[in-house]
């Protein structure tokens, strides 16, 4: 009779152990959820963005009774500038395990960042373009030129 007692106490242990790890999540869960987590903001990312909103009009001032100078007015804004394209001579000084500040000397910034969760690739000058892959330490893993 007294087997039959600590049986069933061993089996409502049991049973509440198994509840309770039922209820936190293990490490492999986790590990899935910031995978995805990761994947989700990856796409993000890449998605395009929406415009701006346009800025509040200015509010309207009252007319002055002098003409500005045709000097002091605005600069026109300057078009923006297209950074200057690796060339081919360029790519060729790639090397695997070169660091992130040696490639930018050798390539100029790279149009594009992926960043994921094992490693980095800068796009030049985006996705259609050639690429480096760097690893988790932030060296060169490997690379593709852009098509000629």
């Amino acid at each position: 009779m007294h087997y039959r007692g600590v049986l069933v106490g061993m089996a409502i242990w049991a049973a509440s152990g198994v509840a309770l790890a039922d209820s936190e999540p293990t490490v492999e869960q986790r590990l899935k959820a910031l995978e995805q987590r990761v994947i989700e903001l990856e796409r993000r990312l890449d998605a395009p963005q929406p415009a701006a909103a346009p800025a509040p009009a200015a509010p309207a001032r009252a007319p002055t009774t002098r003409a500005a100078p045709a000097a002091a007015a605005a600069p026109a804004a300057a078009e923006p500038v297209a950074a200057p394209q690796p060339t081919a001579a360029d790519w060729q000084t790639l090397r695997k395990g070169m660091t992130w500040s040696q490639v930018s000397a050798a390539l100029g910034k790279p149009g594009k960042k992926r960043i994921g969760v094992m490693s980095e690739i800068w796009f030049y000058p985006d996705a259609d373009g050639g690429s480096v892959e760097f690893d988790r330490d932030g060296r060169v893993s490997g690379w593709s030129e852009p098509p000629r």
